[in-house]
């Protein structure tokens, strides 16, 4: 992508993060937008059909950078079923500003459930191998109490203004999921 247009889009991603602190997204027009970022309405929908259409973008791109920052596998994954805690929490130390917005009360709480939905697909299979032995009911049980669990630890750090760091955070919920984990397992 043109490093032009990769630069107007986050300007525009910067102040549609600026006024969806301020407000909720069916009151933000594209003239504020772009007036903010001083551009045309037009050069806008160069980039966008509209403000909804903005938002659904950015909001999938952001998905698809959490799929990357999770896949790449490191060397400890076999021994650690855990290890895709740490690049979760970094990638929102980087995308943090425009998360908090939406889950503010004027974004879009929609979207931590596909953040959700995300990390479910590629962390069912890494914990079903870490611990074999169980029943599919069982598992899904375990699947959902941890991951819920890990997804409002995360929701409550982003919200409260990431004053940990990505490590300290992935170590504490490891820690409060393998707790989890020897309650659920237990006989």
């Amino acid at each position: 992508m043109d490093r032009r247009v990769q630069r107007t889009r986050a300007q525009l991603k910067a102040a549609l993060t600026e006024l969806m602190a301020e407000k909720d997204i069916q009151d933000i027009t594209v003239c504020e937008l772009a007036d903010k970022v001083n551009i045309s309405r037009g050069t806008f929908y160069l980039h966008y059909k509209n403000v909804f259409d903005m938002l659904e973008q950015v909001e999938e791109e952001m998905l698809q950078g959490l799929r990357e920052a999770i896949a790449v596998r490191p060397a400890d994954a076999d021994s650690n079923p855990f290890w895709r805690l740490r690049p979760t929490y970094e990638f929102f130390t980087k995308h943090g500003a425009f998360t908090s917005v939406l889950m503010g009360p004027h974004g879009d709480r929609a979207f931590m459930q596909r953040v959700g939905n995300v990390l479910l697909e590629h962390c069912r299979r890494d914990y079903a191998a870490a611990f074999p032995g169980g029943n599919d009911r069982d598992y899904e049980y375990l699947f959902n109490f941890l991951f819920g669990g890990s997804l409002f630890i995360l929701e409550v750090w982003l919200r409260t203004g990431q004053q940990e760091t990505p490590e300290y955070m992935a170590e504490r919920t490891n820690r409060a999921t393998l707790a989890g984990i020897q309650a659920l397992t237990e006989k």
